[in-house]
C-alpha cells in the first residue's frame, strides 16, 4: 500500500515525466526515482521513491511501469495518479497497543509500520517507529553496534 500519493496534471513539453528511473531492488517491487528534473519538483518527488501503483496498476517492475505509462500518455487525459513508497516506512492503520517506537519506546496511533528493518525480531512481520527521524537514529546505532 503506498503510503504517498502523487498526482501529475501535466508531463513536460515532451510527454516526459522528469524523472530518472530505474528497477527497485530485486526483493522490493516497483521502480525506484534516481532523478528529478527541476521542472518536475513541482509535483512532489524526491529520489528515492518508489512507484508501485500508476493509476491504480500495480508496478512490479521496469516493463510494467513503460507499459502502464504508455497506456497513461496514449489514451489517458494527461494526468496520472501515482503510488508511492517513501523510505520505506508505512503509515500504521491501527497500530497495535503494545507497539512501540523500536528507538526511543513510545506507544501510540502515530507510530509507522516499517516492513524492511534489516533486523526485524523474530515471530514479529514489522518494527514500528515515531518518525522518520527514530527510524534514522535506531539504524545509526545499529551499524555502531555491529
Amino acid at each position: 500500500t503506498p503510503n504517498v500519493i502523487i498526482t501529475v496534471s501535466e508531463t513536460l513539453m515532451d510527454g516526459a515525466l522528469g524523472l530518472g528511473l530505474d528497477d527497485a531492488d530485486e526483493d522490493l517491487r516497483g521502480v525506484v526515482v534516481v532523478q528529478v528534473h527541476k521542472k518536475s519538483q513541482r509535483h512532489g518527488w524526491q529520489v528515492g521513491d518508489r512507484i508501485i501503483q500508476l493509476n491504480g496498476k500495480e508496478i512490479d517492475d521496469w516493463d510494467d511501469f513503460r507499459q502502464t505509462w504508455e497506456c497513461v500518455k496514449r489514451f489517458g487525459d494527461g494526468s496520472a495518479v501515482f503510488g508511492i513508497m517513501r523510505f520505506g516506512v508505512e503509515h500504521a492503520a491501527a497500530a497495535p497497543t503494545a507497539s512501540k517506537c523500536l528507538n526511543c519506546g513510545s506507544k501510540g496511533r502515530h507510530l509507522q509500520r516499517c516492513t524492511n528493518w534489516p533486523n526485524i525480531p523474530r515471530g514479529e512481520a514489522c518494527v514500528y517507529f515515531c518518525s522518520r527521524d527514530c527510524q534514522r537514529e535506531a539504524f545509526r546505532a545499529m551499524k555502531t553496534n555491529t
